[in-house]
């Protein structure tokens, strides 16, 4: 597997967080301060570098420590 194809495995991971959390795209949106566009490409994988700012705004409104959104893809390049 590509690097950047392990990358996008990782950011799909917020619609699974976010659906756990029976949050709607649109409330996650409002919450974060995140476009609702910009979420849904994360959680289709069509991005894969957003900015710690965005990575923050959304583990905050998921009301989970940041590191479970970014975890897997610091350890790999250690």
């Amino acid at each position: 597997m590509s690097n950047q194809g392990s990358h996008l495995a990782n950011w799909k991971k917020i619609k699974k967080l976010r659906m756990d959390r029976q949050i709607s795209l649109s409330s996650l949106s409002r919450k974060s301060g995140v476009s609702k566009a910009y979420l849904s490409l994360l959680e289709r994988g069509k991005v894969n570098n957003p900015s710690l700012r965005i990575v923050l705004k959304i583990a905050e409104a998921l009301e989970i420590d940041i590191n479970k959104l970014v975890k897997s893809s610091c350890t790999k390049y250690k």
